[in-house]
């Protein structure tokens, strides 16, 4: 198994929030407190796929409902009816479900006429919601944007990514301080994949060769 697919996140209590409204929102929603449109927005690799999956997830934890067929990637829809929304939203609701669901992956790369179909949609059809991810919300229909909820998602600190770090270290046998975790991200900064890469490239760097790896440590310590 790859090591990203490995440390994929299981819950949405695995996903690090940088903002307490957003985590707030996420998590009444998929805890079907919430019914309202969403739109993640943020740059790539910021946690919205994986959020807005796990949402799905827990409005669905009760049913037996195919999570994998309540996902599209918005170029699969080029040129092609926005149908598969109300029968998907049937489709859930054949099991039960008070409010179909459907994640709708860069929704920005509707073309301009199909985010209009799609805001006639939701106004429509009331037993129905969206979460669309996109890393460039400035290409959203703005008469969209006003039925969603907008939520931005940013990259992580390194103080923030510290506990996620150290429990994915631990898993793999490499068991650190949190001071030592910290010293091993000093310098980090970017997205969820690039913090993948980088514990990997440690978890191979410690298993070939241990002093290598304790001469790192140190290193940074002095600097």
């Amino acid at each position: 198994m790859k090591f990203e697919e490995k440390h994929r996140p299981k819950t949405l209590d695995e996903i690090i929030f940088v903002d307490a409204y957003v985590e707030r929102i996420v998590k009444e929603t998929a805890a079907n407190k919430r019914h309202k449109h969403l739109i993640l927005h943020g740059p790539r690799g910021a946690g919205k796929s994986e959020t807005a999956n796990l949402i799905m997830k827990g409005r669905y934890a009760e049913e037996d409902v195919n999570i994998a067929k309540c996902a599209v990637h918005a170029s699969a829809l080029e040129d092609k009816s926005l149908d598969i929304l109300t029968g998907n939203w049937n489709y859930q609701r054949a099991f039960g479900m008070l409010h179909g669901c459907l994640i709708i992956e860069e929704v920005d790369q509707l073309k301009p006429g199909m985010q209009q179909t799609l805001r006639a949609i939701v106004d429509e059809h009331t037993f129905g919601i969206i979460i669309c991810t996109t890393n460039n919300l400035h290409r959203i229909d703005q008469p969209l944007q006003d039925r969603c909820r907008c939520l931005e998602f940013t990259y992580p600190t390194v103080d923030q990514w510290l506990p996620r770090a150290k429990a994915i270290l631990d898993t793999n046998g490499i068991f650190l301080t949190e001071v030592q975790t910290q010293l091993l991200l000093k310098g980090f900064e970017g997205s969820g994949r690039k913090m993948m890469d980088w514990l990997e490239d440690t978890i191979l760097d410690f298993t070939s060769d241990k002093s290598e790896f304790d001469q790192l440590l140190e290193a940074r310590t002095r600097s």
